[in-house]
């Protein structure tokens, strides 16, 4: 063989070998950000539910107790899911940044 082709197999086998190399390492880079941002999601769409699920509970328990008690409560229901509402907002608001 001439020596310029084994410098042109050696120069498309460096390329090849670098630009692997270089491909492995940026998507080992990525997936850690995109590992972090998914366990980050995770947490957040977690409190999320676990808030609306405590929301219902407390509407029914404070519905509940006006059925058995006899009395009007609506304005203190009302006042109750009002704040809780504000509450939970400030806590995801909190909580995403």
């Amino acid at each position: 063989m001439q020596a310029s082709a084994l410098y042109f197999i050696s120069f498309i086998e460096n390329i090849t070998v670098s630009l692997t190399v270089v491909t492995i390492w940026i998507t080992e880079w990525r997936t850690k950000f995109r590992r972090d941002m998914n366990k980050l999601d995770n947490e957040m769409n977690s409190r999320a539910v676990d808030s609306l699920l405590n929301f219902e509970t407390v509407s029914d328990i404070v519905k509940l107790t006006a059925l058995y008690t006899g009395h009007n409560l609506s304005y203190l229901s009302y006042c109750d899911i009002f704040l809780y509402t504000v509450f939970v907002t400030c806590g995801l608001r909190k909580n995403k940044s």
